[in-house]
């Protein structure tokens, strides 16, 4: 299953501050055996970027070296989203519109709070973890 995650608010704050199992829930994705593309409003190169910049901050900020990218199937623009025939699909983001839509055409989605790492209550966020739980959960109920 193809799964789309969102880059601004999800999987990162608006200074660049990584959420709390971001490395955690693209394995298991992949772990999962889900295609992982990872979006942005911003284009295909700068979801890159962000993500390359994340496994940056792990590495040396939080001291956990990880290669975020070997994860990921593709980057996309998500004005321009990708052409994938394979259904269904999931979406993780934080926008309330997206999910309500995606939802609506019959695929998988999970809403996360956007993302501030300012805020007390960010240092327990387990939004990504249960996002992972929901992928899976969403797989098995549409296994073919």
């Amino acid at each position: 299953m193809f799964v789309f995650v969102d880059v601004d608010g999800t999987l990162i704050d608006q200074n660049d501050n990584p959420r709390p199992h971001v490395a955690e829930l693209l394995r298991r994705l992949k772990i999962g055996d889900h295609k992982i593309i990872v979006w942005s409003a911003g284009g295909a190169q700068y979801a890159e970027r962000k993500i390359n910049m994340v496994a940056n901050h792990l590495t040396y900020v939080r001291n956990d070296q990880v290669n975020l990218d070997q994860y990921v199937f593709g980057y996309a623009d998500k004005s321009e989203p990708p052409v994938i025939q394979e259904s269904p699909k999931f979406y993780i983001d934080d926008m309330k519109e997206l999910v309500a839509y995606v939802q609506s055409v019959g695929h998988g989605a999970f809403l996360v709070p956007f993302y501030d790492a300012t805020l007390d209550q960010c240092k327990q966020d387990n939004w990504l973890l249960k996002a992972a739980e929901e992928v899976e959960r969403f797989a098995h109920e549409n296994a073919h």
